[in-house]
């Protein structure tokens, strides 16, 4: 019997990434694959899953595909206790006890499915976080897959636009200030400012538990024993931040091998665009991964809209067919209305993977999409809608970083009309190490290394 490498695939987000992986460990014929999937992604993993993988619930119990059930409202008493649990004394005990259900979870997945080794998108989400926890404990092999770009200047904006005071000196300031001074990775320095990545509330049941460990404001500074890089890009950023380079393997994205695929006849993929979406054949084609600020709780939803339309505007003016790629969790009802005002766009039925070799020019804000147009040999416009003024692209070759609303429309329309601009944009793309249509395979090499010995003493079970 053949020995199983694990996916956890918690968030839609990664359930290409998760998929591809599979079809990867079955491809190398060395295991099977086993996804680990929440309840609410069931059907749409089944969907894609190939033949022979097995789909199992997060605590390891099989599961079916079936319709998913609309999301019930909660009752007035679940919001009353939501509230009373969010409070400092309260939240911590029920963090104590989610934590504990946490690692009884992850052991019951081990247990069930006794794999040869795992592979995560995520070291820093606290199911994630116990469950290499456990693993380790197991001498079971973890692996770390990309999925999206992150850097601690995302992870702090969404903290100072959470409500919740990760200041060090802010409230729980006792509780953090004692944290930091054994676990100085669990503060970082913003603004002259020292800010925590866990809220007071959570650190007494992360402490009793042991995974204060690592450095959580670093995707990649988790527990992992193997950390697979995008590109040598982020490997480099990884190194930088003192994440060790023998962790560090280079395998770019699972989910992009689609992409690569793609790549090979360009010309027929954009013809199969023009058509599918009746975009003019002579003029350029643009393709814009449609920003998500006020889902990402980076503006308000009246702000969100005014900067959408101011996109849609200058997308609609620039001469171009453009295709609007939409997140798979935005609402594409709520988008179809403000693209409906403009004949130029189109919004993709497709995933950006199967029609970005199509593209001219991208538009994106900061986004790993970026990257993978970067590797498609397709300049890209970021613009920044919320005003995050993040420098991850900063004198990038390839992308033109436009910090100011006002200047949308200008430059994407004059990048729309001027060839020679765009064939410029492409000259100054970096080559890139890694990934180019085998990522899965990679992944599944770094996964199945030799496994570690337990270098843990065994989780505390309560």
């Amino acid at each position: 019997m053949k020995p199983v490498v694990l996916i956890l695939c918690r968030r839609t987000v990664v359930s290409e990434d998760a998929v591809a992986i599979a079809r990867a460990v079955e491809a190398d014929g060395r295991a099977t694959a086993t996804i680990a999937v929440d309840r609410g992604l069931v059907d749409r993993v089944a969907g894609m899953a190939p033949v022979g993988t097995r789909l199992v619930s997060l605590s390891g119990e099989p599961v079916v595909p079936r319709p998913a059930a609309p999301a019930a409202r909660p009752t007035l008493p679940e919001r009353l206790r939501q509230s009373i649990l969010r409070s400092g004394p309260l939240r911590t005990m029920a963090m104590v006890r989610a934590v504990r259900a946490d690692m009884r979870r992850a052991a019951a997945l081990l247990d069930r499915i006794a794999p040869l080794a795992i592979v995560i998108f995520d070291d820093r989400a606290r199911s994630d976080m116990t469950l290499i926890r456990v693993a380790q404990t197991r001498g079971i092999r973890v692996a770390l897959a990309p999925y999206a770009l992150s850097s601690p200047e995302s992870d702090i904006a969404l903290r100072l636009k959470s409500g919740v005071d990760h200041r060090l000196r802010g409230r729980g300031r006792l509780i953090k200030q004692f944290v930091v001074s054994r676990h100085p990775a669990q503060a970082r320095m913003f603004g002259g400012e020292p800010y925590t990545f866990f809220p007071a509330s959570e650190y007494p049941a992360l402490a009793l538990h042991g995974l204060l460990d690592g450095k959580p404001w670093i995707w990649g500074g988790g527990g992992a024993d193997v950390v697979c890089a995008l590109d040598s890009g982020q490997r480099k950023r990884l190194v930088a931040e003192g994440i060790a380079p023998d962790r560090i393997r280079v395998t770019g994205q699972a989910a992009l091998d689609r992409l690569f695929a793609t790549m090979a006849d360009r010309a027929t993929v954009r013809a199969g665009v023009v058509t599918r979406y009746g975009l003019d054949p002579a003029a350029p084609v643009v393709i814009c991964a449609v920003p998500q600020s006020a889902e990402h709780n980076q503006l308000d939803w009246a702000s969100h809209r005014s900067a959408t339309i101011a996109l849609f505007d200058a997308l609609n003016a620039a001469g171009a067919g453009v295709l609007l790629s939409l997140h798979p969790r935005s609402d594409r009802r709520y988008y179809a209305e403000l693209a409906g005002a403009y004949p130029a766009l189109h919004i993709a039925d497709q995933p950006l993977a199967a029609v970005l070799s199509a593209a001219d020019l991208f538009v994106a804000t900061f986004s790993s999409t970026v990257r993978w147009a970067q590797m498609a040999g397709i300049p890209s416009v970021v613009i920044d809608p919320a005003a995050l003024a993040y420098d991850l692209f900063d004198g990038e070759g390839g992308i033109v970083v436009l910090k100011d609303q006002a200047d949308w429309r200008g430059t994407i329309g004059a990048l729309c009309r001027d060839e020679a601009a765009r064939l410029a944009l492409c000259a100054s793309l970096p080559a890139f190490e890694g990934g180019r249509g085998h990522a899965g395979r990679s992944i599944v090499e770094a996964a199945l290394g030799d496994p570690p010995q337990a270098r843990l003493a065994p989780a505390p079970s309560r």
